[in-house]
């Protein structure tokens, strides 16, 4: 109980540092002017990502070599399959 309670002391006490780093940053952007114009690109980034994850990727390919990816795929899951069931066949012999 006490390491729970040491966790989350330690927890307030990273939150409170945080929180006045930020501000003091908040502070040096707002004396120096440049705080709008840093809020303004940090937008404009969050914008650009959202319209990039929010596309369907385009997938340019050919039957044939779609299924050559698939038949890969395949290859791979088996080797795994085959690797695991021999990890576990060795630590059930020790």
């Amino acid at each position: 109980m006490t390491s729970v309670v040491f966790v989350w002391f330690h927890y307030i006490l990273n939150s409170v540092y945080f929180i006045s780093v930020q501000g003091e940053l908040q502070q040096a952007l707002l004396s120096l002017g440049e705080f709008q114009s840093a809020i303004d690109e940090l937008m404009s980034w969050v914008d650009k990502t959202l319209t990039l994850i929010n596309q369907p990727p385009s997938i340019y390919s050919d039957p044939k070599t779609t299924d050559i990816e698939l038949k890969n795929i395949k290859v791979c899951r088996r080797k795994q399959i085959f690797a695991f069931i021999f990890q576990s066949k060795h630590y059930l012999k020790v």
